[in-house]
């Protein structure tokens, strides 16, 4: 019911992914990547059934903008806790704020989110050829 609500009734991939991305990447700055894409995950799949969409097309990205929105944020991916830690115990920095890093994290997120929307033209709509 709550993937529903908040990506509502949809027939086209592109604006499917759109909606997705923008809503991982949002809610993964707060969060902890891997409990967002735990949770996102079955309701995206759940989602897609109901809108008779491909869940191949919309996990991929699901999971670019997990990593994206994580940047934005020192709780949002494992690996920036883990360097905020080895900065403060093995160099002696001062530990950082939630949000000091969210000015670089958040430009790359909405440049590498924008490049999701339109490189993935680019790449799904050509054949892919095995040599």
């Amino acid at each position: 019911m709550l993937s529903q609500a908040l990506l509502g009734f949809i027939n086209s991939i592109s604006v499917a992914q759109n909606r997705i991305i923008w809503l991982t990447a949002i809610t993964n700055a707060f969060m902890n990547s891997t409990s967002v894409v735990a949770i996102l995950m079955s309701a995206i799949d759940d989602w897609a059934r109901r809108n008779n969409l491909s869940i191949s097309k919309l996990l991929m990205p699901l999971l670019f903008a997990s990593i994206l929105g994580g940047a934005c944020t020192l709780i949002g991916t494992n690996s920036n806790l883990i360097v905020n830690g080895w900065l403060v115990n093995e160099l002696e920095y001062s530990s950082f704020g939630l949000f000091e890093i969210s000015n670089v994290g958040t430009t790359f997120a909405v440049v590498g989110l924008i490049y999701i929307l339109i490189g993935k033209q680019i790449f799904i709509t050509r054949p892919y050829t095995c040599y």
